[in-house]
């Protein structure tokens, strides 16, 4: 890759405002400094682009815009020659107050590129440098020995006489700016009245002879407010940041014909000769009569230029006047170049050409030829890419770095395409193992399918041969006697055919003619009928033990559905049976209970029991009425009886007591039973 600027191999010069030229009093005198004339005979820094300059043959110095090139011999800037430096003198400052050093005096000379400028002032707290052997810069013209505080007293002084001349010219600045603006105003519109003012009677003139008639008048107001309207409209858009091309170009032609027509007269033809010949025979009063349109013309893009400034837009700027006249040939086409490369600021063009200029003569001594034909043969394209890429607007350092800047592209390109394919594959891997796994799921669903389907053939088939079981046995009984049947048959067709041929034989042994032959046809026709029947009747018995296994089938599936009828009708008569007696047994004890809780109640009031004792042995009873297991017993224990099988919500509805009451008075019922309390029975009443 290209290095630009190369890397630059002068040492870096000490300022005297960096470092005093004046050397410490323990150290030996150092030799005086190198003529800086010495250093500008053995250079000759050739103009190029800021940071970049040849010395000799060798890009090894700096330039700034503000320099140029120097033949041999020149002194370079800043530079003077410098007195040597007294041996043994004391160190500057030495016991000196702090001080911070002045503030930079406005417009003041600064520090040049090659030293200290004039009024540059050494801080007094640092301790002052030795003076470098051969440095190119010398200290300012004061003496070494000076005192820090004289120095910095007389800085101090310049600064506020400087800032004294600051705000005076400050105070005129602004007045010549307010100035200049009324006169602008105030001279601007004065010109333009004036021209339109001299300029009304040739246009109406032209009119009338134009064939405007009595509107003659309308034809110059009208193109004098045209003119107006068209560069007020342009100002405005141009305030606004907007540019408007066509109505300016419009106001300049409409400009250019009042301009035309008050040249030539109102008289003129308005062909080229004619024109021509009218501007001929009075030049003098044609650029009189043009004078005044055009300065007004020039005023309102001067204003227009203003307000785009202060609107923010940047323009083009305008190539110097002096160039155009000292290179009348290159500056079209830097101007050209301007235009395509889209550079608006023509110092960023200027440099960007200083800057291409300084690369083509350091390419040119690196590869040794002069002759920029002979270089685009040697240098290798990389290095001609500032000159190719010049037109597009690149700088030599943009255009240089295009390559590192294409093959980062190209990485990026290659690592954006590995991270699609690596996504693309692990995508792929993923569909993968989806497919992979739908597969296995329906291959799973399709194995229970075939599981579930051969479970439903075993079941039917187990079913159907445990109903057709009995049906077989019953139909192989049938074809038995069917078969029986057909070998009967059988044996009558055999002895049919027995006696045929001993019938036949003996007409044989009658007689041997025709006739014979012909009860032998007979025969054999009888033969064929006896046959035909035999076939008929194994088809008979066939049909026979068809018929009887179906009937036979469906006699025993009449008989399986009537005993299962039966069987129903038995269970549901028994359950009836058995749901009578369980209400009956219900309500005998109901009753029994009924009568109990009288008999119980009755006992207790005969007894003259509180109302309390009362509903306890009421809740006992209903407890012992809940535990029928344990009728007749004579002893109960709390284990034995379940106080939940009479809820709380039974006692508390029944008297209207919370449950904490009914709970109490459950457990007190339960403790009585306990103690062998037996209802009725107990107080001699009947149960």
């Amino acid at each position: 890759m290209t290095i630009w600027p190369p890397t630059l191999t002068r040492p870096v010069q000490p300022t005297s405002a960096a470092a005093p030229a004046t050397a410490p009093a323990a150290q030996p005198p150092a030799p005086a400094a190198q003529p800086a004339q010495e250093s500008a005979q053995s250079a000759r820094p050739v103009a190029t682009a800021t940071g970049r300059t040849v010395h000799h043959g060798r890009m090894t110095d700096t330039l700034t815009h503000d320099q140029h090139t120097a033949p041999e011999g020149a002194v370079a800037p800043a530079a003077q020659p410098a007195a040597p430096t007294a041996q043994g003198a004391a160190p500057t400052a030495q016991g000196a107050p702090e001080s911070a050093p002045p503030p930079l005096r406005k417009g003041g000379r600064g520090v040049g590129p090659w030293g200290a400028g004039e009024g540059a002032v050494a801080p007094a707290a640092q301790p002052p440098a030795p003076t470098a052997q051969g440095a190119g810069v010398a200290a300012p013209e004061t003496s070494a020995a000076t005192p820090a505080g004289a120095v910095a007293d007389a800085g101090a002084g310049s600064a506020v006489a400087t800032a004294s001349q600051s705000r005076m010219g400050g105070r005129l600045a602004r007045a010549a700016d307010r100035g200049t603006l009324w006169v602008t105003l105030v001279g601007l519109p004065l010109v333009g009245v004036i021209g339109f003012a001299s300029s009304f009677k040739e246009l109406k003139a032209f009119a009338g002879r134009a064939g405007f008639g009595g509107l003659d008048w309308t034809f110059p107001i009208g193109l004098d407010i045209g003119i107006l309207v068209f560069l007020a409209a342009d100002l405005a858009l141009a305030k606004r940041g907007i540019s408007a091309t066509w109505l300016r170009v419009t106001a300049y032609l409409m400009t250019a014909l009042t301009v035309v027509l008050n040249g030539t007269g109102a008289d003129v033809t308005l062909t080229v000769a004619g024109v021509r010949q009218a501007l001929a025979a009075d030049p003098l009063g044609a650029l009189a009569h043009g004078v005044m349109p055009v300065l007004f013309v020039l005023g309102v893009d001067v204003a227009r230029s203003v307000l785009r400034r202060a609107a923010g837009v940047k323009g083009h700027d305008a190539i110097p006047l002096h160039r155009w006249l000292l290179a009348p040939l290159a500056t079209p086409r830097l101007y050209r170049a301007m235009r395509l490369a889209g550079i608006t600021s023509y110092a960023e063009m200027l440099a960007q050409r200083h800057e291409l200029e300084g690369y083509r003569v350091w390419l040119a001594q690196k590869h040794g030829t002069a002759k920029f034909r002979r270089l685009r043969k040697v240098a290798s394209d990389e290095e001609l890419l500032p000159f190719t890429m010049e037109r597009e607007g690149y700088t030599v350092r943009e255009a240089l770095a295009l390559p590192d800047l294409w093959a980062a592209q190209e990485r990026q390109m290659q690592e954006e395409k590995g991270r699609r394919a690596e996504a693309e594959r692990r995508a792929a891997e993923e569909a993968e193992a989806v497919a992979e796994a739908e597969r296995a799921e329906r291959d799973a669903a399709t194995k229970i399918k075939k599981l579930r389907a051969e479970a439903r053939v075993q079941a039917a088939e187990a079913q159907i041969g445990a109903e057709t079981g009995t049906a077989v046995a019953t139909a192989e009984a049938e074809a038995e006697r069917a078969r029986a049947a057909v070998e009967l048959a059988r044996g009558e067709a055999e002895q049919a055919r027995t006696r045929a041929e001993r019938l036949a034989a003996i007409d044989a042994q009658i007689e041997e003619t025709e006739e014979q032959a012909a009860r032998k046809a007979k025969a054999a026709a009888a033969l064929e009928r006896a046959a035909e029947e035999e076939r008929r009747a194994v088809a008979a018995k066939r049909e026979a033990e068809a018929e009887a296994g179906r009937l036979l089938a469906e006699r025993r599936a009449r008989e399986e559905e009537e005993a299962c009828a039966a069987r129903a009708a038995h269970q549901a008569e028994a359950d009836r049976v058995e749901a009578q007696r369980l209400a009956l047994e219900a309500a005998e004890l109901a009753r029994r209970v009924a009568v109990a809780e009288a008999a119980a109640q009755t006992a207790e009031e005969y007894a003259g029991l509180a109302p309390r004792a009362r509903r306890e042995r009421a809740v006992a009873r209903m407890l012992l009425a809940a535990h029928p297991e344990h009728a007749g017993a004579a002893t109960l224990t709390a284990e034995m009886i379940d106080e939940r099988r009479v809820p709380l919500e039974t006692i508390a509805g029944r008297w209207g007591y919370s449950q904490t009451v009914a709970g109490e008075y459950r457990q007190k019922a339960k403790q009585l039973l306990v103690e062998g309390y037996r209802g009725a029975a107990e107080e001699g009443l009947p149960v």
